[in-house]
């Protein structure tokens, strides 16, 4: 059977209520707070790692290009060609 509540219980669960509400919108808000730090901090990490990438790249081309001009001026150079 469901029991009845004074209107001074009443009013104390309510208050109860506004309070956990409260408290569970303020840790609501923390938590996306938080997410936003994460998410930034995802986007420097990838932003560091493309760039890190570009970098890895432009060492490979920088040594390619050397590699193919070399071989211009020593087309019989076999430790050029395999490197090439």
């Amino acid at each position: 059977m469901a029991r009845s509540f004074s209107s001074a219980e009443a009013r104390q669960l309510i208050a109860e209520h506004t309070a956990l509400q409260s408290e569970l919108s303020g840790a609501i808000g923390r938590i996306e707070e938080m997410q936003a730090v994460v998410r930034s901090a995802v986007e420097v990490y990838r932003s560091e790692k493309a760039l890190d990438l570009l970098r890895e790249i432009q060492v490979c081309d920088f040594a390619l290009t050397e590699a193919r001009l070399f071989l211009d001026t020593h087309p019989c150079d076999q430790q050029a060609i395999q490197f090439y």
